[in-house]
């Protein structure tokens, strides 16, 4: 059959040439339809999940703009004072009935200010607890008409702080663990 070809005038040649490619072509594409288009539907699987993590990642930016604003404000704050964090405790009596609230604020100065509610009137010895379990007097809260506010400088970095008490001349015993 080579010899044929060899001697067959090359317009002959050619057509037999890009009927066998075409033949080919058709054979390919026959065996395995799946892997025509695997390249494209690669990248149309890409495209969908690039798509997909953009529109999440801008609706995630979008709901959580109040908490960096809130957050920046909070920077803001402590900055005027040299203050590195606030933390809050709930303030209870010894049965569990909620009796207030304390704050301490690491800064300088560092301090404590408690706000108390429901509690006999009277005046409150207030102490805080460090971790090693050593008590150091603050100062006293003065409750009258069932509430009081009161705000001391502390000297105990506020990360040593394991509790705040504040007790009473009838021997009411308040208490906030942080």
């Amino acid at each position: 059959m080579l010899a044929g070809l060899a001697r067959a005038d090359p317009a002959r040649r050619r057509g037999r040439f890009v009927g066998g490619l075409r033949r080919l072509q058709r054979s390919v594409g026959r065996s395995d339809p799946s892997r025509a288009h695997w390249g494209r539907r690669l990248m149309v699987g890409a495209a969908a999940l690039s798509l997909g993590a953009a529109v999440g990642a801008g609706v995630v930016w979008q709901r959580t703009e109040a908490d960096r604003r809130l957050a920046e404000q909070h920077r803001q704050t402590l900055a005027v004072a040299n203050g590195r964090y606030l933390k809050a405790a709930r303030l209870s009596t010894d049965a569990g009935a909620p009796a207030g609230t304390v704050f301490l604020y690491q800064g300088s100065p560092s301090w404590l200010l408690a706000t108390v509610v429901d509690v006999s009137n009277g005046r409150y010895q207030m102490m805080v607890v460090d971790r090693e379990g050593t008590t150091h007097t603050v100062g006293v809260c003065e409750v009258t008409n069932r509430t009081g506010t009161a705000g001391y400088r502390i000297d105990v970095p506020v990360a040593q702080v394991a509790e705040v008490q504040l007790r009473g001349a009838d021997g009411t015993r308040l208490s906030a663990r942080l």
